[in-house]
């Protein structure tokens, strides 16, 4: 039985959340990427709000790091994670699990940076 591209892509987030390659919710992705470490990209819940959004990408903008919206909401996300109650965002900072997951969101995930 083929998979959905929402099966799909909740697969690929449990995978980089097993891999320790994940930074969880909105507050923890802007102070990591304040702090310097590396973010490939940063996906976004479908139902997040819109300072959530807005805080999100202007940081991500800031810092060139690709964003991406997700076909799953906030509990579905936290569910792909393991996490109890609601997450909206989600970062990926291991560049090969972050092209892996942008291909199943049929993105083209911009080259690392140096």
């Amino acid at each position: 039985m083929p998979q959905t591209s929402e099966q799909a892509v909740t697969q690929a987030i449990g995978l980089c959340k097993r891999a320790g390659a994940v930074v969880c919710g909105t507050e923890l992705i802007c102070t990591a990427l304040h702090g310097g470490k590396p973010m490939t990209l940063v996906l976004t819940a479908s139902d997040a709000s819109a300072g959530t959004l807005k805080r999100i990408t202007d940081k991500c903008t800031f810092y060139h790091v690709q964003t991406a919206a997700l076909p799953l909401s906030t509990e579905q996300l936290a569910q792909a994670l393991g996490s109890k109650g609601l997450v909206a965002a989600v970062g990926i900072t291991q560049y090969q699990l972050a092209r892996l997951v942008a291909g199943k969101l049929g993105l083209e995930l911009q080259a690392a940076q140096a």
